[in-house]
This record gives structure tokens, sequence and C-alpha cells, in this order.
């Protein structure tokens, strides 16, 4: 089993290498909220989406974004060919940054399946700035999705949203999301909500 120091050098070697390389931006004022969603599932397989919204409603437009989530490698086993992304083709590329599984992290945090943790690192690059990002509204837009494949499906499922008051202690990988702003701008934009995926 993976032991949890080579996946905190695994994650210093993927923040050297983030895709929001962004110079000097503005900063998004008020979050958008993140979530992770029922897509389709089987006895032997879970499906999940990955959405935002944006609750207040402004002029707000995707551009380049990363995202990181931890989940329960006891149970879950990520089908990596699964991933797709939901956003225009046209306008954007995923790519499948890291993924590990396996990962011994006893003792070192707050999750509860850190004896076996599966890491997810992928990146949505907007690779065509001629055309306007999607617009992110109050309702959620669907992200990306992905399958795992499902050891026992009623022995608990979770899938963690990487962020520093949840998972500080097991590397300081966050999502990381930029946008285009109203007065055409590109922004880092913060997250004001996260809604993980977790089942009893």
């Amino acid at each position: 089993m993976m032991k949890l120091k080579t996946i905190k050098s695994l994650i210093q070697e993927i923040l050297s290498g983030a895709i929001l390389m962004m110079g000097s931006v503005s900063y998004a004022q008020d979050g958008v909220h993140i979530r992770v969603a029922d897509a389709s599932s089987s006895d032997a397989q879970k499906c999940v989406q990955l959405q935002i919204a944006n609750p207040t409603g402004g002029a707000l437009s995707l551009s380049s974004q990363n995202y990181r989530l931890f989940y329960n490698a006891d149970n879950l086993k990520l089908d990596e060919s699964s991933m797709k992304q939901a956003l225009p083709s046209d306008q954007y590329q995923l790519r499948l940054v890291q993924h590990v599984a396996g990962v011994d992290a006893s003792g070192t945090g707050d999750l509860a399946f850190e004896n076996n943790l599966g890491f997810i690192n992928f990146s949505i690059v907007q690779n065509n700035l001629e055309k306007a990002g999607v617009a992110l509204s109050p309702d959620f837009v669907n992200i990306a999705e992905m399958c795992f494949a499902v050891s026992d499906e009623t022995a608990p499922m979770s899938i963690i949203l990487a962020r520093e008051e949840a998972t500080a202690a097991y590397g300081r990988a966050y999502i990381e999301l930029s946008s285009i702003n109203g007065e055409s701008k590109l922004i880092s934009t913060s997250v004001a909500e996260y809604t993980d995926y977790l089942t009893q």
C-alpha cells in the first residue's frame, strides 16, 4: 500500500505544474457552489457528476479549472476510462493529471477512510478563448462525470472535494477555478460551498 509521504510528494509535483497559471488577476468576491451528485448506478458501478452553480447570478463564465478529490478506496475504484467532460469539446479539454489509490494515511487527518485513500487530480482547460465560456447561473451546470467500480453497494461510499478545511492534512492541493467576469477579466473564482458525496 502506498504511504502518505508518497502522495504528498506527488501532490507537490502536481502543484508545480498546475494549469491555472493566471499571473496577475482579479478575484471573485462571491464564491460558487460545487457538488458531487448522483449520475447513474448499478449493483457494481456508481457514476457521479461534478456540478457548479453561481448563486449570485452575476455574469461569470468558466475558464480553466483544476479539480482534486479524495475517495474511499476500500469500496470504490475509479474507472479512468469513464471520465468525461460535460462541457463543449470545442472549447474545453479534460485531462487526468494523476490518480492513485491504496494510500495509507492512518492517523493523519479526519477522513474516516484515511487508511485506504484514493486521490484524483484532473484539469479542464479552456482551449478556445475566441468563444465565450460556459456561463454559470444559479442552476447547477454539469462539468464532468466519472464512474467507480463498487465492491459492496451496502457499504459507505465517500467522495470528498479537496479543500483546506477538510483535506489539508493529506496534501495542499485543492480545487482551483478561473472564470471570465462581466468586465471580460480573468478572475480566480472562490468556492463558497462544497457538497461531498457521502452514503451511510
